[in-house]
C-alpha cells in the first residue's frame, strides 16, 4: 500500500459538472483484433472498436464475435468476448489452429494497437461533504482485484495479460497487476470538491506463435478467462463519492456469485448464472451458500436449509449498489 498526496491545484466550482465534459468525463469501451487466417484462406482480421459509450446505469458494453478460415492447408476458429461496465471489467474465449505441413496458420486475438485494453471504463469522481469545507482533504483506499489467467498449449505463444487501475495523470494512484490473478491497493490524497479522473482497464495479447511459421505441424489452442474488479473506500468520515457515471464504486454485490455458463465467478451481473452457482454451493455445502438461519435472517447458522435459499432470493432482488 502506497499513500500519495496530490500536487498543488486550483479548486473548482462546478467542478463534476466540467469534468464530465473531458474527453470523455466518464465512458465504456472495448477494443481488440481478432485473426484467424489459414494459407489460401479468405477471412481477413476483425477490428473490433466500440468507441467510446455511455449505457443506461448499470448495464455494460458487451462484444462478442466468432471467427473462422479454412483451407486445405489448414483451419482455425475463435469466439472472443470483452465486456466493461464501470468497475467490472472481463475478457474471455478460445481459439484453436490447425496447420499443414509447410503452411502457415495465423490464431491470435491481441491489440488494434500496442497498449490498448480489451475493455475499459473511464470515470470522474468528486469527493463531497456537507460538514467538510471545500479543499479539506480526503483520504481514498482504491482497490484492484485480478482474477483468471491466460493460457496457450504452445509454450512460445505470446501470453500476455494486465489489469490497471490509476488516475488520468499517474500522480495520485497507479496500480497495476501482471500476468498473475492479484489485488492490491493504494491510498490516496483528494480534497473535497476537486475532481479526478479514473481509468479502468483490461489489457490481453494471445498470439499461437509456432503455428505462423508453418515448420512443422501443430494443433494450438490459446485462451483467456479474466475479469478485474475495483473499490473505492473513503476512509474521511461526513465524505461522499460523487461521480460523473452514477456508479458507486462500493463493495461487491452479496448475490453476484456466477457468469456466463453457470461458472463460479462475479460478473457485474444478476442474472440465472448467480442461482447455478448458488444452488451448485448448497449442494456442495460450501460457505458461500450458508447465508441464512432460523426465519429467513441473513447470517450463517452452519445448516443448509430453506433460510439459505430466502435470504439468497432477498439479496437478489435487493440488487447491486
Amino acid at each position: 500500500m502506497r499513500l500519495f498526496l496530490p500536487a498543488p491545484a486550483l479548486l473548482a466550482g462546478s467542478v463534476l459538472c466540467a469534468a464530465a465534459h473531458a474527453q470523455p468525463g466518464c465512458g465504456l469501451r472495448n477494443q481488440m483484433r481478432i485473426i484467424n487466417q489459414v494459407n489460401a484462406g479468405t477471412a481477413q482480421p476483425i477490428i473490433i472498436d466500440t468507441g467510446w459509450q455511455m449505457p443506461p446505469s448499470g448495464e455494460p458494453v458487451e462484444s462478442v464475435r466468432t471467427a473462422f478460415d479454412s483451407s486445405p492447408n489448414g483451419t482455425t476458429s475463435g469466439t472472443w468476448s470483452a465486456l466493461s461496465r464501470f468497475g467490472f471489467l472481463e475478457f474471455f474465449g478460445q481459439a484453436t489452429g490447425s496447420n499443414s505441413p509447410g503452411f502457415a496458420v495465423n490464431c491470435a486475438c491481441d491489440e488494434t494497437f500496442e497498449g490498448v485494453p480489451k475493455a475499459w471504463f473511464r470515470d470522474t469522481i468528486l469527493p463531497v461533504s456537507d460538514t467538510l469545507a471545500p479543499g479539506a482533504p480526503v483520504t481514498i483506499r482504491a482497490t484492484l482485484v485480478l482474477t483468471g489467467t491466460a493460457s496457450s498449449s504452445d509454450p512460445g505463444a505470446v501470453r500476455t495479460f494486465r489489469a490497471m487501475f490509476f488516475d488520468d495523470d499517474l500522480t495520485l494512484f497507479n496500480i497495476a497487476i501482471t500476468n498473475a490473478p492479484g489485488s492490491d491497493d493504494e491510498t490516496f490524497i483528494l480534497p473535497v470538491g476537486v475532481p479526478l479522473t479514473i481509468n479502468g482497464q483490461l489489457l490481453c495479447a494471445l498470439r499461437a506463435q509456432r503455428l505462423s511459421t508453418g515448420q512443422g505441424v501443430f494443433t494450438d489452442t490459446i485462451e483467456a478467462d479474466l475479469s478485474a474488479s475495483v473499490l473505492l473506500e473513503v476512509l474521511t468520515p461526513d465524505v461522499t463519492i460523487a461521480t460523473c457515471s452514477g456508479a458507486s464504486y462500493g463493495l461487491p454485490c452479496s448475490a453476484d456469485l456466477g457468469r456466463q455458463g453457470g461458472v463460479a465467478q462475479p460478473d457485474g451481473r444478476l442474472d440465472n448464472n448467480d442461482f447455478i452457482v448458488f444452488i451448485d454451493e448448497f449442494f456442495d455445502q460450501s460457505t458461500v451458500a450458508d447465508r441464512g438461519s432460523t426465519g429467513g435472517v441473513p447470517g450463517p447458522d452452519g445448516a443448509f436449509d430453506n433460510n439459505d435459499f430466502v435470504v439468497f432470493v432477498d439479496q437478489f432482488f435487493a440488487g447491486c449498489p
